[in-house]
């Protein structure tokens, strides 16, 4: 638990750093006359891949079948882990979907990427609330759904999980968990969790409809995604 909440606590230090670096960037633009040739662009994360790695070395995955190929790294900077990562990759030219691309990578740095559990009979589902934030970070893609959420958080540790397998008459629909350990007000922040499928039933090569369920500070609240299961 006491490792859960550093991570928990590490990727809300990468948020806050992320929203602080576009601020600096936004308010140096500002200022700067015409001759500044900084590329605040770099900056910003504008990926979120799957960091894998295969026989030539590094991989990353953007989407069901795209890929890239760092052109700067060889080697994964989280050894054999697979794991979700945010990044800024600077493109040559347009992506060419379903392929592999070539591409540098200017930064990259790595997600809470955890497995789904498996429904059991008799277990308790932790409501807290939280929110779903709707932007391009919260995406169902090679096999994973990573999430950004917001909600309180101050000195206790949170626990966030996705449960498949409760709803029987659909194996599709999957719920995300949370446990505040009672800490149910402070500072509003945000944070970035990835949570592996691989235990939803296989789609056989076809996309379905996949349902998020969560207990928001509303309600009850769902949202529906494109998902097919990796080959």
């Amino acid at each position: 638990m006491t490792h859960l909440k550093g991570k928990i606590q590490t990727i809300m230090k990468r948020i806050f750093y992320t929203f602080l670096c576009a601020t600096l960037a936004a308010a140096a633009l500002s200022s700067c006359d015409k001759d500044d040739n900084m590329d605040y662009s770099k900056f910003y994360a504008n990926s979120i891949v799957t960091v894998k790695t295969d026989t030539k070395g590094l991989l990353l995955q953007l989407d069901d079948s795209t890929t890239v190929r760092p052109t700067n790294i060889l080697k994964s900077p989280f050894k054999n882990n697979e794991v979700r990562a945010l990044c800024n990759i600077s493109f040559s030219g347009d992506i060419k979907k379903g392929t592999e691309n070539q591409a540098y990578v200017n930064w990259m740095d790595s997600v809470i990427t955890k497995n789904a559990v498996a429904y059991v009979s008799g277990m308790k589902l932790s409501n807290d609330p939280l929110e779903v934030v709707d932007d391009w970070t919260t995406v169902v893609e090679d096999g994973y759904i990573t999430i950004r959420f917001r909600t309180y958080f101050e000195v206790k540790t949170h626990v966030f999980n996705i449960i498949t397998g409760a709803n029987e008459n659909d194996p599709y629909e999957i719920v995300l968990t949370h446990n505040a350990d009672g800490e149910l007000d402070g500072r509003v922040g945000d944070g970035i969790m990835a949570f592996n499928l691989s235990n939803l039933p296989s789609t056989n090569g076809k996309y379905v409809t996949l349902t998020l369920k969560w207990n928001s500070f509303s309600g009850e609240k769902t949202v529906k995604f494109k998902y097919k299961s990796r080959q």
